[in-house]
């Protein structure tokens, strides 16, 4: 963890040059056009500051994840509702329950932990959040779980889309699939994060694998794979280009969250105090 952290001292400069704002404007909503599939743009040149202590996870600004208000929890649940527990059934009962032209469709957490097995969130948040929007992405032909992205969390200040997004949304977690790695592409992130409006990529090492870092215009966005997953977690303009880092250490399982989260947050603390000392 210490060589991730400073891995990430590395990364500056997080107010970007003027690119399009298209993905960052519909982050987390039911349109799927800001999902880009270009090739980041590498670029290595960074500044390096010799700090020579690491603060302690409060003043990374973070919180514990337990007591958030889900705002699709007060949703129809086929698993709340004890009509099932197979995953498949619970995908098509929320397929059935959408609009059948957007990829992503609203769910509760009950739903998307039960319809994905394993799939985790982190205990440790921004503060500041209140509110998560919970939705399961689907292709469009036939309803079955998307590419690259299974599902999509939005970590909000203030009730969901009362506010604009730059003003009231800290950060956005996509979950999917784990890739199999290339012979070509093995050890390396940066070059097969198809993420757009990239302006610069750095590798770090993070949960004991590899991850990428990447500077986009209002913040930055982290990019690592953990067990069958693949996470990439959009951070809105943090105030220390560690703090991505900290949170994604602090995974659980979604289904487990409310239990946990104390937990991983405690987790995610020490971490801070130690490298301090």
């Amino acid at each position: 963890m210490k060589r991730t952290l400073w891995g990430l001292i590395a990364v500056v400069g997080l107010i970007g040059a003027a690119c399009s704002q298209t993905s960052l404007d519909t982050a987390g909503d039911r349109s799927t056009g800001w999902i880009g599939r270009a090739p980041v743009t590498e670029v290595t040149s960074v500044t390096v500051f010799d700090i020579p202590t690491l603060p302690t996870v409060d003043a990374f600004d973070l919180t514990s994840a337990g007591g958030l208000n889900w705002s699709n929890d007060e949703l129809d649940s086929a698993v709340a509702d004890g009509q099932t527990q197979d995953p498949s059934r619970i995908l098509t009962a929320i397929w059935k329950g959408s609009t059948g032209v957007d990829e992503f469709v609203q769910a509760p957490r009950a739903d998307i932990s039960r319809a994905i097995p394993g799939i985790k969130f982190p205990g440790a948040i921004p503060s500041g959040v209140t509110h998560v929007t919970s939705q399961v992405v689907f292709r469009i032909s036939g309803g079955l779980l998307g590419d690259p992205w299974f599902a999509a969390f939005g970590l909000w200040n203030v009730p969901p889309y009362s506010e604009r997004r730059e003003d009231g949304q800290s950060a956005v977690l996509l979950v999917g699939p784990n890739p199999e790695p290339s012979a070509e592409t093995v050890g390396r992130m940066c070059p097969v994060a198809q993420i757009e409006d990239a302006l610069s990529c750095e590798e770090i090492e993070i949960l004991g694998g590899r991850g990428a870092l990447v500077q986009v215009e209002d913040g930055v966005q982290l990019l690592w794979d953990e067990g069958a997953f693949r996470y990439q977690l959009f951070y809105r303009e943090p105030s220390d280009p560690r703090l991505p880092a900290l949170v994604a250490e602090s995974l659980v399982e979604l289904a487990d969250l409310d239990d946990q989260a104390f937990e991983a947050y405690r987790r995610v603390a020490a971490i801070g105090t130690d490298s301090a000392g």
